[in-house]
């Protein structure tokens, strides 16, 4: 005899969708952001004091308010990536863009350029493959 107050359960498969199937190539691109990232949120923690030598007209708070949270919200936005919700690319694109003005502003074009890298290396990832790839998968919600 049923429960009648368990909602019905729907079929569980071993086995994701094809059509939502990821290469490993994007899987681990997404990895390596979210570690980095928390690692980076970390080191910014630890040791702020560090980054204060290089940058002396900022804050310890400052630093880990402006880095440490761009981190950890890059680490949400990779995860919402694996979870095939297109927002993610989006948020990663805003904290690139005010993490290029900043080290724009703090230490010159050469590594500002750099580090817009990660993020072309995201989307030539999520766009491997045209109509096939990642990108056309991805939630828009």
């Amino acid at each position: 005899m049923t429960n009648p107050y368990e909602p019905p359960s729907a079929p569980v498969s071993d086995q994701p969708s094809k059509s939502r199937e990821r290469p490993w190539f994007v899987t681990v691109w997404l990895w390596f952001i979210i570690v980095a990232n928390g690692l980076t949120a970390l080191w910014y923690l630890l040791f702020t004091h560090l980054i204060q030598r290089s940058l002396p007209h900022l804050s310890g708070f400052l630093i880990i308010m402006l880095f440490g949270v761009a981190c950890v919200a890059n680490v949400a936005f990779a995860v919402a990536l694996l979870r095939w919700k297109r927002w993610g690319v989006w948020g990663l694109l805003l904290t690139t863009v005010l993490a290029f003005g900043f080290n724009y502003w703090a230490l010159g074009l050469g590594s500002a350029l750099i580090g817009l890298s990660g993020f072309v290396i995201l989307v030539a990832l999520l766009n491997v493959g045209g109509e096939r790839g990642v990108w056309p998968k991805l939630a828009n919600c």
